[in-house]
């Protein structure tokens, strides 16, 4: 911990915010589909999901673009203020005297919106005040915090928002005005855009178009997003093609695990995945982090990849437990090992006047990787799982040789940089 000691303000405000909001949403966001279905129905419900990732994409835009033309701070103590309104709204919404799903839904719509706008530009923040000798360990306690803060909250939800929602709502609501007061007092500016950005009258959609649209033309960026997104639709497999496999054809079994046995299916068995994962996640990444620290970049992104693609071959195949649950160990620690390093090459490809915008537009990866994901359930009706499983190591060798473009590109520019600086001294 004496890294974090060294961190800038800005940075520990933020690792203990992500903390903070992460245990605030995932005690309610996780179960609004079912509060919904059973109020509204299926059908209707997967509508309203999907108007909410819209709301929440189009404001992520949004929210980029004015925050390289303003400041970061504002965007960020404008969305946690929305944010602790919506969730008071909805506390109220759903109090005995009101019940109110309209108002819930509404309320859901502006907390997506403020995560999609706040979201890439705290993302920015971070970039601005880290370099590249300690942007790996910042990102590793970022994610370690995150995935904490979900394995607490998704407990506290899962027990208590069925019969107790206005209690989960309530902490929410508290944890969210604490998150408010950790961003307005404690965090500073770290961006301040050029004047004459600030003062000429703005054409704002015209100018937002422009905007993306530049950030569309940096083929090197586009290619790292590329490859972001196919490294997270096998991620989001579990969630689909791998996780309805698993339900049809894993029978119900006696398992022994550490000389215990109880019975397992299919459903239980991706359950029992689930919380491996996040288990090896939250207990083994700062050590993991440790084990790496001594070896390149590029060595640590391209065997995390290679160890994360193993893993998910085995598990687009196989229906033996012990196999399949050593295959999501060996995944997992993949992803703990790829994540960090990806996010210090993501902050060396953003320019400094546009990095919100960058952070709206990888954030797209997200997106993108689940409908790959869905499309994948109906592949998987006409080809057969060792094919579906080949796919997957076609798309993590996919991913893995985009990376090494990227990472190429990027060397070549610093030789480039570092050349002409010669030249000029």
């Amino acid at each position: 911990m004496t890294g974090f000691r060294k961190y800038h303000k800005n940075l520990k405000i933020r690792i203990y915010d992500v903390f903070i909001n992460g245990l605030c949403s995932t005690m309610y966001l996780p179960f609004m589909g079912i509060y919904f279905a059973d109020r509204l129905g299926a059908e209707l419900t997967g509508i309203l999901m999907i108007i909410t990732v819209l709301f929440g994409f189009s404001a992520g835009l949004y929210g980029g673009y004015f925050a390289d033309l303003s400041g970061r701070k504002k965007i960020m103590v404008t969305a946690a203020s929305l944010r602790l309104m919506a969730l008071i709204v909805m506390l109220v919404a759903n109090t005995l005297m009101m019940n109110s799903v309209i108002l819930t839904f509404i309320s859901i719509l502006i907390i997506s919106a403020c995560s999609g706008a706040s979201d890439p530009v705290s993302e920015a923040m971070v970039v601005d005040v880290t370099n590249s000798d300690n942007r790996k360990s910042v990102y590793n306690f970022l994610y370690w915090f995150r995935n904490l803060s979900s394995v607490l909250g998704g407990v506290a939800g899962g027990f208590l928002f069925k019969d107790h929602l206005q209690l989960i709502l309530l902490i929410s609501a508290f944890l969210s005005a604490l998150s408010l007061v950790l961003v307005s007092v404690f965090i500073t500016e770290t961006y301040t855009p050029p004047i004459q950005r600030t003062l000429v009258k703005r054409r704002v959609l015209h100018e937002l178009v422009v905007n993306y649209i530049r950030v569309s033309k940096d083929r090197t960026f586009m290619i790292f997003t590329l490859a972001t997104l196919l490294f997270f639709s096998l991620e989001f497999q579990m969630s689909n093609y791998i996780g309805i496999r698993l339900g049809k054809e894993l029978p119900s079994q006696i398992f022994y695990l550490f000389g215990f046995g109880f019975n397992l299916d299919g459903v239980k068995l991706v359950g029992l995945l689930r919380a491996e994962n996040t288990f090896v996640v939250v207990a083994f990444t700062l050590l993991i982090g440790l084990l790496v620290k001594r070896y390149k970049d590029t060595k640590v992104l391209t065997a995390g990849l290679l160890i994360y693609t193993a893993g998910y071959f085995i598990l687009g195949f196989s229906n033996v437990p012990l196999l399949l649950l050593s295959a999501m160990l060996i995944a997992t620690v993949g992803e703990i090992m790829f994540w960090p390093v990806r996010q210090k090459y993501l902050a060396e490809l953003i320019p400094e006047d546009a990095r919100s915008s960058y952070m709206a537009v990888n954030s797209l990866v997200f997106q993108g990787a689940r409908v790959l994901a869905s499309l994948s359930i109906t592949l998987g009706a006409v080809i057969t799982s060792f094919f579906m499983s080949t796919l997957y190591l076609f798309i993590g060798l996919t991913s893995i040789y985009l990376f090494h473009m990227v990472i190429g590109q990027i060397k070549r520019s610093k030789t480039v940089h570092s050349e002409e600086g010669v030249i000029t001294s």
